[in-house]
């Protein structure tokens, strides 16, 4: 019998041969080709990802890269987040005893302060209880960005010092949105690490 592994996005199964990881998560050959704004529209829900590249310097060598990224399921959700990176001002706030969701991984704990409101801290450290939220999430603020998440929407936005794939972008969305989905159709927790 061959081997399959479902798609995190369009759950397919495929062969492993098919698939990419995207922050952990598996995503077949289809899915990363094609158009996210229109496969979440088809799903009822919404995906947005835009940018725009500037050079500059004496010899063009420095690049600036703007981008946004937004998304809606149609799972409405609790949840309520922000996510930035965690700059020399955040980190002495924790010194002098500022209270910050903690999630016990030490590179994430590191790289992202996590404001929740004190009602949300038991559902916002569940759902950063999964290691491939971990990883998008990582990855968008290791480009420049902040995320915002908002029940069953989540915007991000940032600033990168470097090039940036307009696809990529795309797919870090749906797999943050897919993540998002499941974890509000599971009523706020993970049954399993999808």
């Amino acid at each position: 019998m061959t081997q399959t592994t479902p798609c995190l996005i369009c759950e397919r199964r495929v062969h492993p041969n098919r698939t990419r990881n995207v922050c952990g998560a598996a995503v077949c050959d289809q899915c990363e080709v094609s158009n996210m704004e229109n496969l979440w529209h088809h799903r009822g829900g919404r995906l947005v990802y835009d940018m725009s590249t500037a050079t500059g310097g004496r010899d063009q060598a420095s690049v600036s890269t703007q981008w946004m990224l937004e998304g809606r399921t149609d799972v409405p959700g609790e949840l309520q987040l922000k996510l930035t990176r965690e700059g020399l001002g955040k980190k002495l706030g924790k010194l002098f005893g500022k209270k910050e969701l903690q999630v016990d991984d030490p590179l994430f704990d590191d790289l992202v302060h996590v404001s929740v409101a004190p009602g949300q801290r038991p559902l916002a450290a569940e759902f950063l209880s999964h290691e491939g939220v971990l990883s998008v999430i990582m990855e968008l603020v290791s480009m420049g960005g902040q995320l915002w998440i908002r029940g069953a929407e989540f915007k991000s936005d940032g600033v990168s010092n470097r090039m940036l794939n307009p696809q990529e972008l795309g797919l870090l969305g749906s797999v943050l949105l897919t993540h998002l989905q499941r974890f509000a159709q599971n009523g706020g927790r993970w049954d399993d690490q999808v």
